[in-house]
C-alpha cells in the first residue's frame, strides 16, 4: 500500500525548516537530522533488522537509509524542502559485513558535497523515524517520487515481510 506524505506526519521543526529561508551550504535544518546525519562520526554503511521489511540497509546507529524512485544512478532530484525531511546521506567507504562494497559509491550534489549511493541508489534518512531501525518513510509518495528502504543486494523493498502464521489454535464455534 502507498501512503503520501501530509503534513501531519512531519514533525514541526520540519515544517518550520520547509518554510523558512535556507542556504545554499548545505547544512541540515534540524537537530534531529544533524545528529542522525553528523559527518564529524564516520558512517558504517550496515544491514539492520526491520519488523516489517527483514534486513534493510542503514548505518550502524540504526538510521535506516532510503531510495527515491526520481531519483537516477548519477543525480538527486532532493534539494531544498525535500532534504528537510530526507537528509542526504553523506558518502563513506565503511562498509559492515553483509554490504557489498562494490555496490557502493558517491555522487556529488550540486552544493558539492558528497552523497552515498548503493546499486545506483543516492541515500536518504528520513526525519520522521525518530527511533532505531524506525521505516516510517517506506512507501511514501512525496518529492516527485516514492521511498522505498534497501536490501542488501540493493533492491527496492515495496511490501512488508510476510509474518508467521499463527501455531496457536482458534476457536471455531
Amino acid at each position: 500500500m502507498k501512503k503520501g506524505i501530509g503534513l501531519a506526519l512531519l514533525p514541526l521543526g520540519v515544517l518550520a525548516a520547509a518554510c523558512s529561508s535556507s542556504s545554499s551550504s548545505g547544512s541540515y535544518s534540524t537537530a534531529t537530522t544533524v545528529a542522525a546525519n553528523s559527518v564529524s562520526t564516520p558512517i558504517t554503511l550496515s544491514l539492520l533488522k526491520t519488523k516489517s521489511y527483514g534486513e534493510v540497509l542503514g548505518s550502524s546507529s540504526g538510521q535506516v537509509y532510503y531510495m527515491l524512485t526520481a531519483d537516477s544512478a548519477t543525480k538527486s532530484t532532493c534539494y531544498a524542502a525535500c532534504t528537510s525531511a530526507w537528509p542526504p546521506v553523506p558518502s563513506t567507504t565503511k562498509v559492515a559485513a553483509g554490504v557489498s562494497g562494490s555496490l557502493v559509491s558517491k555522487i556529488t550534489r550540486t552544493d558539492g558535497s558528497s552523497q552515498l549511493e548503493y546499486a545506483g541508489h543516492p541515500l536518504y534518512t528520513f526525519s520522521s523515524d525518530l527511533s532505531q531501525n524506525a521505516t516510517n518513510g517506506e512507501g511514501v509518495y512525496a518529492f516527485g517520487g516514492y521511498w522505498y528502504v534497501l536490501s542488501a543486494s540493493g533492491q527496492p523493498i515495496k511490501a512488508a515481510v510476510a509474518s508467521s502464521p499463527s501455531t496457536t489454535a482458534g476457536s471455531y464455534y
